[in-house]
This record gives structure tokens, sequence and C-alpha cells, in this order.
């Protein structure tokens, strides 16, 4: 018999949750010892490792993913993608970008003319679903999130049911510089592993609750982008995976290149900042874009 496991099923067992451990763990069994085939949501697996994490440690989430890898299906994914997943995510391979800004109720407006390139043979690694083989995030299956091993852009990310930045903003838009299937993939369209020259990205909503900042005091690898320091608060706008399991190194030497110019709306003053910013060398495993204080217009 098949049978689809939900999530909070895994949890109960991985974080030993009362009162339904008992009642879950025979589930597990059950499948582990092959008297069940279980199926576990492609989106689940990255929300057991987001949630496990960040109640355990790092060593426990890869325990906790392994154990699902080993014993249960993902969802129409092959569990060799996810074990290439796991791979990667043992390394700084894997980026989020933040647009840094000044104010906790600054909103983010647009990243424009962005140049990001990798010297990594295959480029950016994307997923294999029609939903997450481009830039676009899948905010459809939700798919798109924090610790997701795929490449995506976003406008901010959710700040509700669950701690900001964890889901992709599904009022994230591709400017016509994403030409051909980069932004919007078809059933037989190759991943896009490239980023089109100068393409850029944009919230459809501003007054989105999915464009919401998130405080970078003491973000572990925190390195910052030109005019970045003194930020205490930023807007996710890029997730980036190499194929390859090196770490991202950043800049003329490094192994991959991100500048871009981008719009905030000042929360405080109603004031539109525009402004350039490069992302240097050595990369590390978060990284902070800014400088968008260069030139000012009214908004």
């Amino acid at each position: 018999m098949t049978v689809t496991v939900d999530i909070n099923v895994l949890l109960d067992v991985f974080q030993q949750r009362q009162p339904h451990y008992a009642a879950s763990a025979q589930v597990v069994s059950l499948v582990s010892g092959g008297k069940l085939t279980g199926v576990c949501p492609a989106h689940g697996l990255t929300t057991v490792y987001y949630l496990v994490r960040k109640h355990a440690t790092k060593a426990d989430a890869e325990a906790a993913m392994d154990r699902v890898l080993r014993h249960f299906q993902i969802g129409n994914l092959a569990a060799a993608g996810w074990q290439r997943a796991r791979l990667l995510a043992k390394d700084d391979s894997e980026d989020a970008v933040f647009a840094a800004v000044s104010n906790s109720s600054d909103r983010f407006l647009n990243v424009y003319d962005a140049t990001i390139s990798t010297t990594v043979a295959g480029g950016f690694f994307q997923g294999s679903s029609e939903l997450n083989k481009a830039w676009r995030p899948d905010t459809t299956n939700w798919t798109s999130t924090r610790n997701s091993i795929d490449s995506f852009m976003t406008a901010g990310g959710t700040n509700y049911l669950l701690p900001a930045g964890v889901y992709a903003s599904e009022n994230t838009a591709g400017d016509p510089n994403f030409s051909g299937s980069s932004w919007t993939p078809t059933a037989i369209s190759a991943p896009a592993n490239t980023v089109p020259a100068l393409a850029g990205w944009y919230t459809n909503d501003p007054t989105a609750a999915t464009n919401a900042t998130e405080g970078l005091a003491g973000l572990p690898g925190r390195v910052n982008g030109s005019g970045a320091a003194g930020a205490q608060f930023g807007i996710w706008c890029s997730h980036l995976v190499l194929q390859s399991t090196a770490p991202i190194t950043f800049g003329a030497n490094g192994n991959l290149r991100y500048s871009a110019f981008a719009s905030i709306k000042d929360g405080v003053t109603g004031v539109t900042t525009q402004g350039f910013s490069v992302i240097p060398a050595p990369g590390a495993a978060v990284l902070l874009l800014a400088g968008l204080r260069s030139r000012r217009r009214s908004a």
C-alpha cells in the first residue's frame, strides 16, 4: 500500500513531539520496514529540514533528510535528485542575497541591470520540475524556499505562518530581459542555468505582506556588498545554487559575480532610492547586496 505521509507525522518523530509521537513513530516504522510505501511531498522535505534545523542542529536536520531519502519516495522527484541536493547542502555552494535597507518598514521595488554569472561548469543549479527550472520562484507548490536546492529570484519572502523568508514571494515578476523560457519555463524547455544579461525582477505589489524586511544583525557568515556594512535590515532578493560542491566565492577571482542596481522605498520618508552595488570576494554562506543610496528621486 502506498501512503502520502503528512510532514507533521515526520516532525512528530524527528522532534519527539507529544502526544502524537508514538502513533507517528509506528507509521514511520511501517514505511522503514517496507510494509508501507511512504511518499513525502517534495515541498515537505525542505520544510522538515528547516524546522528541524531551527529547533535542533544542522547535523540533526541533515540526519532527518537522510532518513527520509532512504525510506520515502519524494513526491514527483527522484530520490537521486534530492541526494544531489544533500551533497550540495553540505557545502557553501548555495547563498541567499539580500537588498540591504535602513528601516524595518522599507519596501523592495526592483532589481535591474543585473550582472550575475558563474565560472562553474553547468552554471546555476535548477530544479527538475516545470515550476522550478527557471528563475521565477515556484509559488504554486511552494518549493522555492530558503533551503531549496534550486536557483531563483524573489521580491521578499513570507512573514506569516512561518518566519520571514521561508518561502519566496508570490508577487515576484521578471522584467523583459528575462527572455524566452528563462523566467517562465515550458514542459520542454531546458533548465535556465544562466542569468540573462542586464536581467531584472520586481514586486507587482509593493504593499504585500511578503515584501518584508528581516533583521541582519549577527547574521552568520555575513559578507557585505558595497555600502552595506552598516545595514541592520534586509529584504531577500536572490537564492543562488551552483552546480558544484565548491564554496561560492565572489568577485573577479571567484566563481560567481553579482552586481546590480536596485530600488527601495523608504518606509519612513516615502522616498525611493536607487543605487548600484557589487558583492566582493571572498564569498560566504550568506551575502548582502546594498549600496542603494546613491541616487534619489521622489516616489
